[in-house]
């Protein structure tokens, strides 16, 4: 066992079966013989003409690049940081409540306990989901494989993929199977029952039971024998050489010798035809114009090569052409002007006086030298250029590719451009990236993978003037803090000297500095502080009294409120807590804050309780004092002059 099949063993859980693609594929001329079902379109002719097409490289490398050259992501199927995290795994619980028939009461508890399980399983899925797309393509990296797949489904309809499982059942490896190669067989005719994992909620499977018809593949190899292959899913054993399915490996063996093994899966990719099994290439319908535009091309190269025109004639007249003229001129346009060295050679007539003698002949006439003009009778340019460029439009009309994708810039400015491309994105690349990645996304729930999907990346915005200005805005609005800010400028830039601060200040947004608030604790600090697990997220509670302000943070949820709890002359306040709204209107009216200083105001209260996340061990730095808890809620005295500069009647 070498060492991948080691490294294999100890991810996927053992070794890895051996593949069945036979390589060198050449053509496919026994595939009757095999019973599988003749293509619409012969692969190989297909994959010829796109070889020998100036019109469809273009196209379909434009679609191979901004669909799968861009790599892809893992992102979380429930996000943890988001303000609906808990009401989604509050639905996930409920749903799987239902299917499985159990009462749907969802405690708190319950929600705390699934998002436990989130984030510690989500990590260790992250990471074994990475290891196995980066090891799963034994030729090359996924988006070389996945490049490849695109280019045969675009050139003939259809791609395909081996999956390879280990010794658990579980999918191990990846292998690219050339398309022109691979035959479909006719569907079963009996459904075969199988268990699959069904996804029932954002976060969980359940395994149901169903009937399918299955079909299996034939890959024809000239002067090769076969390979057979069964269908992604497909639980029976099927014969690798023959294509016979058997109820076990152990009648396998019995019937085809010790040798014999089992046909190993194909995903089978393609752009759908109603009319065919198989799939059918998005430019079948242009076929004339690539056709015609190879002919052209090819009209225009004989002609260079064998143009039977000369630039120009000496013509010698008043005389005869001497012996051997009109052999010296066949031979002349046959073999002498013929060829880029041969493009400027003249053609030379030799004539005679009519009545023989000198130059002038015995009846007095006169031989007479005449240097004619030829190029009038050239094509000067190449043949047919407009029906080029039209069949060039009506090939990536077919694709739906802008030109300028196309590698044809003539004609185009920044904002035709840039309507290009956001077109070809949204119109063409997006949707084609998300048929992959509901492929692919079958692969991983075979595996089971719960927490994390696939995603393919799209390109990335990099105008370095575009991203600066928005990182500037971004962080000056307080949506971005300084170092989110500084790894935009540093990619946009290509500089990595462009690092983090590792000041407080910028881990919070700008405005949240300004006015004196910690950042919240980092990971690290909130494992520390919380012993392993992460805190909730408090609500905080603001109240002055006639020395200072009670800062009250809840641990469960709530909203923010300010107000008096006691009047000035120390008697209890009817009023209690106000509402962020209540204590806005009730400022108006008493004109102790100008509307702007209360919105600025108010903007500083919701800043503070988004990022004082976690104020114990942060009262120092916060200028607060932990002293005391009453019913639960820590209580933080915040001095009179402190909150006077929250909530100065100044604004900035």
């Amino acid at each position: 066992m070498g060492d991948s099949a080691v490294v294999k063993a100890s991810v996927y859980g053992g070794d890895v079966e051996a593949t069945n693609v036979v390589p060198f594929a050449e053509d496919d001329r026994f595939y009757q013989q095999t019973g599988a079902v003749v293509p619409p379109y012969e692969p190989e002719a297909l994959a010829v003409m796109f070889d020998r097409s100036s019109s469809l490289r273009p196209n379909v490398d434009a679609l191979a690049t901004n669909v799968e050259g861009f790599g892809h992501r893992l992102v979380s199927s429930i996000d943890l940081a988001a303000a609906d995290a808990d009401a989604k795994i509050r639905d996930s619980l409920l749903i799987e409540a239902l299917f499985d028939g159990r009462p749907t009461d969802i405690s708190a508890d319950d929600v705390l306990a699934r998002r436990r399980e989130l984030e510690v399983v989500e990590r260790v899925e992250r990471l074994r989901t990475d290891v196995f797309l980066d090891g799963c393509y034994p030729d090359g990296s996924f988006v070389d494989l996945r490049a490849r797949t695109r280019v045969d489904m675009e050139v003939t309809g259809n791609a395909y993929w081996e999956v390879l499982r280990d010794d658990s059942g579980a999918v191990a490896g990846l292998n690219y199977v050339p398309s022109v190669t691979m035959r479909l067989m006719r569907a079963d005719r009996e459904l075969t029952e199988v268990d699959v994992l069904r996804r029932i909620s954002a976060v969980s499977f359940r395994r149901v039971r169903e009937r399918r018809r299955f079909r299996r593949f034939v890959q024809l190899v000239r002067g090769q024998e076969v390979a057979y292959f069964r269908e992604f899913g497909d639980p029976r054993v099927v014969s690798s050489r023959t294509g016979r399915i058997y109820p076990d490996m152990v009648s396998l063996r019995a019937g085809e010798g010790d040798a014999a093994d089992s046909a190993t899966e194909i995903l089978h990719f393609k752009i759908h035809s109603p009319t065919s099994v198989y799939g059918v290439p998005r430019w079948i319908g242009a076929t004339l114009a690539v056709l015609g535009t190879r002919d052209s091309e090819e009209v225009n190269l004989q002609y260079f090569r064998n143009k039977a025109v000369p630039p120009l004639a000496i013509l010698v007249s008043g005389g005869l052409l001497s012996d051997g003229a009109a052999d010296r001129i066949s031979t002349y346009i046959r073999d002498q002007i013929k060829g880029k060295d041969n493009f400027h050679s003249i053609l030379v007539l030799e004539a005679e006086p009519s009545g023989g003698g000198a130059i002038t002949g015995a009846q007095g006439s006169r031989v007479r030298i005449e240097v004619k003009n030829l190029m009038d009778a050239q094509v000067n340019d190449a043949l047919f250029q407009t029906y080029e460029a039209n069949n060039a439009l009506k090939v990536g009309a077919a694709f739906r590719i802008p030109k300028l994708l196309r590698g044809d810039a003539a004609d185009v400015n920044r904002a035709t451009s840039d309507a290009a491309i956001r077109y070809a994105e949204q119109q063409v690349f997006h949707p084609e990236r998300q048929r992959v990645d509901a492929q692919v996304q079958r692969l991983l729930d075979t595996r089971g993978v719960r927490f994390v999907r696939f995603v393919s990346n799209s390109p990335v915005e990099r105008d370095p003037p575009v991203l600066a200005e928005m990182a500037a805005k971004l962080v000056d609005a307080g949506i971005l803090t300084p170092n989110e800010g500084r790894a935009i400028v540093s990619d946009a830039l290509n500089d990595a000297s462009i690092q983090s601060v590792e000041a407080d200040w910028a881990r919070i947004p700008v405005k949240a500095a300004q006015a004196g608030f910690a950042p919240a604790p980092t990971a690290d600090e909130q494992e520390g502080e919380a012993g392993g697990d992460a805190p909730v997220k408090p609500d905080i509670k603001l109240a002055p009294t006639d020395a200072a302000i009670i800062l009250t943070v809840n641990e469960g949820r709530g909203s923010l409120k300010v107000g008096p709890l006691v009047n000035q002359d120390g008697t209890p306040s009817p009023d209690g807590f106000l509402t962020l709204g209540q204590f806005r209107a009730k400022q108006e009216s008493t004109g102790g804050l100008a509307a702007p200083a209360i919105e600025q105001q108010a903007r500083r209260l919701v800043e503070l309780r988004d990022h004082l996340q976690a104020l114990e061990g942060k009262a120092a730095a916060a200028g607060l004092d932990d002293a005391r808890r009453q019913d639960g809620e820590r209580v933080l005295t915040v001095p009179r002059e402190e909150w006077d500069t929250w909530f100065s009647s100044e604004t900035e």
